[in-house]
C-alpha cells in the first residue's frame, strides 16, 4: 500500500534547474503547444524523437526518469484498460485483420493505433509531471490568473474559478494520502483489500469511500473556516505580493521548443519515416 509514495502530482520538488527558472506563464503555454502537438502525432518515428526530446527536458529539470515513471503506476491498470477496448473496438479501417467476432475486431492498424495513443499518453502525463515538479502550486495559481486576466473585462470570475480548480487539485495527493492510511487500517484488522486482481480490489475499496468522502467534507470545512478568519473575499481589489517580467530565458525556451518541434515535423515529413 504505496499510493502517497507513487504519487507525484501536486508535489513540487525545489530545484535551481534551468527548467525551474521559466518563468511559469511560459511553461502553462508550452504545456498545452505540447499537447496540441501530441494530438497531430501519427508516426511512431516521431513519438520517438518527442521521446528524446522529453528525456533531454528531464535531464534539464533535474528530475529522475524513474522516480517520474514511478507515479504512471496507480494509473497504469486504467492506460491498459483503454489500449485493450481501443484494440477491441477499433472502428476505422482494418488493415490486416487478425480476428473478428460480431462487433470485436482485432486488426493490424487497431493494434498501432491504440499503442499510439497510449504511448502519446504516457508522453503527455511525462511533460505534465515535468511541469508540475517543477512549478509551485501558488506560482501555477498566480500564472494562470494572469493568462486569463482579461477576461475579467466581461465580468468573468477568473480569480474564483482558478482558485476553485487548484484547491481540487491541491486535494489528490491529500485524499490519496488519507486513502492509503484508510487501507493500512483495515489490512491491520485482518481486511485482504491487497490480494486478488483488478476488478476484485476495486469492489473491496469502494467500502471505504465512505469514511473517504467524510474526512474530504472535514478538511474542506477547516479550509473555508481558514478562508473566513482571514477575511478571504475573492480577487477582487487583491494585488500580488511579487510581480514577475519576462527574461531571455523565457523567450529562449519559446523559440528552442518552437523550432525542435519545426525540425521533427520537417524531417519526419520531409524524409517520410513509418
Amino acid at each position: 500500500m504505496e499510493l502517497y509514495r507513487n504519487t507525484i502530482f501536486g508535489f513540487y520538488r525545489e530545484s535551481d534547474s534551468l527548467i525551474h527558472r521559466i518563468d511559469p506563464r511560459i511553461k502553462i503555454i508550452l504545456l498545452f503547444i505540447f499537447i496540441i502537438y501530441m494530438s497531430f502525432v501519427k508516426t511512431f518515428s516521431e513519438i520517438i524523437l518527442i521521446g528524446i526530446f522529453l528525456f533531454f527536458i528531464i535531464k534539464l529539470s533535474d528530475s529522475s526518469f524513474l522516480y517520474i515513471l514511478k507515479g504512471l503506476k496507480p494509473v497504469l491498470p486504467i492506460i491498459i484498460l483503454i489500449w485493450i477496448f481501443q484494440i477491441l473496438f477499433y472502428m476505422g479501417e482494418p488493415g490486416r485483420i487478425f480476428f473478428q467476432w460480431h462487433f470485436i475486431r482485432i486488426s493490424s492498424l487497431g493494434i498501432k493505433i491504440s499503442c499510439l495513443m497510449m504511448i502519446k499518453a504516457i508522453s503527455i502525463y511525462f511533460i505534465s509531471s515535468i511541469f508540475f515538479l517543477t512549478t509551485e502550486l501558488i506560482s501555477f495559481t498566480n500564472a494562470i490568473e494572469r493568462l486569463i486576466l482579461p477576461l475579467q473585462k466581461i465580468k468573468f470570475p477568473s480569480h474564483e474559478i482558478i482558485m476553485v480548480g487548484v484547491i481540487a487539485f491541491r486535494f489528490v495527493p491529500t485524499l490519496i494520502e488519507e486513502l492509503e492510511r484508510l487501507m493500512k487500517a483495515q489490512i491491520a484488522r485482518g481486511a485482504n483489500l491487497d490480494r486478488g486482481n483488478f476488478i476484485i480490489r476495486t469492489i473491496k475499496l469502494s467500502g471505504l469511500l465512505i469514511p473517504l468522502f467524510i474526512s474530504a467534507y472535514e478538511r474542506a470545512e477547516d479550509l473555508i473556516l481558514a478562508m473566513e478568519s482571514r477575511c478571504y473575499r475573492g480577487g477582487k481589489g487583491r494585488t500580488g505580493r511579487i510581480s514577475k517580467k519576462f527574461k531571455k530565458l523565457d523567450f529562449f525556451s519559446v523559440i528552442y521548443v518552437l523550432l525542435i518541434f519545426i525540425f521533427i515535423f520537417l524531417l519526419v515529413r520531409y524524409f517520410k519515416l513509418p
